[in-house]
């Protein structure tokens, strides 16, 4: 009759043998492991660590001021916000990418899916729009979006550039030159804030005055202002400066040609 302690401790010490031989084998994958990550993919897991942890920005410098001989404002740059966005903080980035696209203006269906796409790519930045108005700004930061925020960047400010660029595509439709009254018969402003509108121009050589005409700084400059007016828009000119010629008693011949090409 066999001995029912003996069988017992044979069959623990085989139970043990196994979990021994289990643990080992365990022991021995998990060191396998770390030595292939530690040694042989050493350099590619570094390179992915620096990656998701860091990122480099380059910030331009700062543009100066540009003034005319008097010292008047030609140029200058102000700080504007950006929006930028950490993907990796974003759990929903369509989600997100819709109430962006709604405090921002301008945004269509395409650019919702290219922000949502660009939010979904697990990267540490990605911008959503760059130097956005004061109004775009509000609404996104009343948003309080985790993971979205604001940088400030320069943008370069040209002041009254818009008011007389309006003004000198006008004065294209007059020619190569013109006088101030006429100008101003066509654009229907006093002469003296006609002049104050193109001082800068003046200042800059767009315009030079050479007795009692205006005369553009080269023919290049007068075409291109010419030919960046809309057909309608120029149409449209040409027969207001015929209208306005006329009443102030210029030649039959300018008035006829205004006239021409307002057809």
């Amino acid at each position: 009759m066999s001995d029912p302690g003996f069988e017992w401790r044979v069959a623990l010490k085989r139970r043990i043998g196994v979990v021994a031989v289990l643990l080992a084998v365990w022991v021995t994958g998990v060191e396998a492991r770390l030595i292939y990550l530690q040694i042989f993919q050493n350099a590619s897991l570094t390179a992915r660590a620096a990656r998701q942890q860091s990122w480099t920005r380059d910030t331009p410098a700062k543009r100066g001021d540009i003034l005319d001989r008097r010292g008047h404002l030609l140029a200058t740059s102000v700080d504007v916000d950006s929006v930028y966005a950490v993907p990796t903080e974003i759990d929903n980035g369509d989600e997100t990418a819709t109430k962006l696209c709604r405090a921002l203006t301008d945004c269509s269906a395409r650019d919702r899916e290219a922000l949502a796409d660009r939010l979904k790519n697990q990267r540490l930045f990605a911008y959503v729009r760059r130097q956005v108005s004061p109004e775009e700004a509000r609404r996104v930061a009343s948003l309080n979006l985790e993971g979205v925020g604001f940088i400030k960047e320069s943008r370069r400010f040209y002041p009254n550039k818009e008011l007389a660029a309006h003004l000198l595509g006008q004065a294209s439709v007059l020619g190569t030159s013109f006088v101030m009254t006429d100008l101003a018969l066509l654009a229907q402003e006093p002469v003296a804030d006609c002049w104050r509108t193109l001082r800068h121009g003046l200042a800059a050589s767009v315009v030079r005055a050479r007795g009692d005409r205006l005369v553009f700084g080269h023919d290049l400059v007068r075409a291109a202002l010419y030919n960046g007016l809309a057909p309608s828009d120029r149409r449209a000119l040409h027969a207001r400066a015929a209208a306005a010629l006329q009443a102030a008693g210029a030649p039959a011949q300018i008035v006829s040609a205004h006239l021409d090409r307002a057809r």
